[in-house]
């Protein structure tokens, strides 16, 4: 359990201010996993529930015949997610733009990490160099202290 508990908080401190977004993408993943398998989309929206992803709010405004894309509206779901269910409204094809979006979104994700570890690479080369530094700075002193005595 606690190690699940740091995995959270990893993610929280790698993605910072994007953890909303990338859960969000992890949820519309595995309704688009469950729609392709052959379940309806309020079936799946209930798995999810049972396992512990917060769709309540969600299952409610639909079951209330609010439209998908304005019941995702309302539960605070990303706009960019909200103009794909708006286009699957549309064409009638709901696993397609799910999966559309999370492609999307799978893809800028993995920028995102490619700029973040862009940016660590150097400063993961200086403070090994300080640290190399420090430590033959430790043999090397004592060694000049030996030479200086004779």
């Amino acid at each position: 359990v606690k190690i699940l508990l740091r995995r959270d908080k990893i993610f929280q401190f790698v993605l910072g201010t994007k953890t909303s977004r990338y859960k969000e993408m992890r949820f519309i993943e595995e309704l688009s996993l469950l729609s392709k398998g052959g379940l309806d989309l309020m079936e799946s929206l209930q798995v999810l529930k049972e396992e512990g992803y917060p769709c309540e709010e969600l299952l409610k405004e639909i079951r209330s015949g609010t439209g998908l894309s304005e019941s995702f509206r309302k539960d605070s779901f990303s706009p960019g997610l909200v103009r794909y269910l708006i286009m699957a409204e549309e064409t009638g094809n709901y696993t397609e733009a799910f999966t559309s979006f999370v492609s999307l979104q799978k893809l800028y994700f993995r920028d995102y990490l490619k700029r973040k570890t862009a940016l660590i690479e150097p400063m993961a080369i200086a403070i090994m160099g300080m640290l190399v530094f420090f430590v033959a700075y430790l043999v090397m002193i004592p060694m000049l202290d030996a030479y200086e005595g004779l």
